[in-house]
């Protein structure tokens, strides 16, 4: 992804932004979107319960090993985390969450982890964040966030290839 797109800097102390309400109603899901990350944790797309402090799923990076990760929590953690260190360029994150016991997170076009621990959907206050956990538990995210998505089917190996294929070579949306 060239230096020039256009995309939401993220200071990792306060800056998030959400919508109020749930983008999906229950599985299955992707969540992807462009990471230019910094430092500090977690989350470039969650769906996380506004009430709660331990249900979310989301695709983000793990601080301690600069890696991305992907989380199902509701109430037990099932997360894994996967490829090269994210650290000072453009990467291209994604994972589907296909149903309760079937998740895969891709970097650039990649398959780099799977998960088969099930995790329920819980659609009760649940709301989208770009750059922040969740209400409960914010752990902002230092970094630059791009054309984020939430998709409610799972795409596929195939389809998620192509979109990092095609974009790779993005330089700006109007």
């Amino acid at each position: 992804m060239p230096s020039g797109l256009w995309y939401l800097g993220f200071d990792g102390v306060d800056d998030y932004v959400e919508t109020a309400f749930a983008p999906v109603s229950g599985y299955p899901f992707t969540l992807m979107g462009w990471l230019n990350w910094t430092s500090s944790d977690r989350a470039l797309v969650s769906l996380a319960r506004s009430d709660a402090t331990d249900v979310w799923w989301y695709i983000g990076v793990n601080r301690d090993t600069g890696k991305a990760l992907m989380e199902a929590k509701n109430p037990d953690s099932c997360w894994k985390e996967g490829g090269p260190g994210l650290s000072g360029a453009w990467h291209f994150i994604a994972a589907v969450f296909a149903s309760a016991t079937s998740r895969e997170l891709f970097v650039d076009g990649v398959s780099v982890a799977s998960d088969n621990r099930s995790v329920s959907y819980s659609s009760t206050n649940i709301r989208c964040r770009l750059g922040s956990l969740g209400d409960s538990t914010p752990q902002y995210l230092e970094a630059g966030i791009a054309l984020a998505r939430v998709f409610n089917i799972p795409l596929s190996a195939l389809q998620i290839r192509r979109i990092f294929a095609q974009e790779k070579h993005l330089f700006g949306v109007w």
